[in-house]
């Protein structure tokens, strides 16, 4: 079935880059690149590379059509008016070649009272050797992506409108699930350590999806460091929160000065559930956080706070939307 797959990709990618190549003719006839180019070509050596199950597989394949459809972010986007997304599609973007990192680089971002309690991805994809938590087994179920996760992404896509929330979709090859059952009370802090080995620019696409049970808590802290040299991280992670149920997030961004970040917070929220968040960056050449959120049961109560640090040309940028889609909801 993969190889039957690829195959499709391969005569789509063909297709569209044959519409690529009649809007790029100038009135000279020669090629003015476009940045969309450089993504498709992109992905088709990473299918070409990467071993991934079917239902992923489905997944990248129809966000490389929503992909193509939305078309690359303009200035006029209302998402991207203060940022200058252009210049990306002028860096050569590779896989990364997976390498782990030494303990005592581990050790020194795992934050104190999440030892046993801590998720290790690397370069975008969860590694189990790496992560330890023998502190809340009993409280969650982690694994990679199941079947019926797959069909969620693949609703979400549906009526994603953000151009690099859908080249995640189209790029990522594993993920990680984190499943809270109703009414457990996660006993330790969760730290998530989204860890990029760097080099000439190689390209992680981190997808996390958690879904918090009815009357549940947990406290999440997801963090992004480097190795060191530049990169590019494209993360996605998705929260389900049942009704009566409390997430406190905490996202810490301190990526290598010279990298890429890119981060997308999609929220679903129940019944008078709670989502307090604080988001601290550091900055980096560029880092954008997009958080939407849809208040989808009365009463669900949406907090978002940030703090940056920025030195000379660091960049942060900020997209937020809050949809109330029942009464007597709460957004700050």
């Amino acid at each position: 079935w993969q190889g039957a797959c690829l195959g499709t990709g391969k005569k789509r990618l063909r297709s569209i880059h044959q519409k690529l190549r009649r809007t790029m003719l100038g009135s000279s006839g020669a090629i003015e690149e476009q940045p969309e180019a450089k993504f498709l070509e992109a992905h088709k050596h990473w299918k070409t590379e990467s071993g991934r199950p079917s239902e992923i597989a489905a997944i990248n394949e129809k966000a490389l059509r929503r992909f193509e459809m939305l078309g690359y972010p303009q200035s006029k986007h209302e998402m991207f008016t203060f940022v200058n997304v252009r210049s990306l599609g002028e860096i050569n973007f590779v896989q990364p070649f997976w390498k782990s990192p030494e303990k005592a680089f581990l050790d020194s971002v795992v934050y104190e009272g999440c030892e046993k309690s801590h998720i290790a991805l690397v370069d975008g994809v969860y590694s189990p050797e790496l992560s330890n938590l023998s502190a809340v087994d009993n409280d969650l179920e982690t694994s990679v992506l199941k079947k019926s996760d797959a069909e969620y992404l693949q609703k979400v896509l549906t009526e994603e409108d953000d151009p690099f929330s859908v080249l995640n979709g189209a790029f990522f090859s594993k993920g990680l699930s984190l499943n809270i059952k109703p009414k457990v009370v996660v006993s330790a802090p969760i730290q998530i350590t989204v860890i990029s080995t760097g080099g000439e620019m190689p390209s992680s696409f981190p997808r996390i999806l958690i879904r918090l049970g009815e009357l549940g808590e947990l406290k999440v802290i997801v963090r992004y460091v480097g190795v060191g040299g530049s990169y590019f991280v494209n993360s996605e992670l998705d929260a389900i929160l049942g009704d009566g149920s409390g997430m406190t997030f905490t996202q810490i961004q301190e990526d290598e000065t010279n990298s890429l970040h890119f981060s997308r917070i999609r929220l679903r929220m129940g019944r008078n559930s709670r989502f307090h968040s604080v988001n601290a960056s550091s900055g980096c050449r560029l880092a954008r956080h997009h958080y939407s959120a849809r208040l989808e049961g009365e009463g669900a109560e949406f907090n978002l706070k940030g703090v940056n640090v920025l030195i000379g040309e660091e960049q942060a940028h900020y997209y937020v939307k809050v949809f109330h889609s029942a009464p007597s909801c709460v957004s700050n």
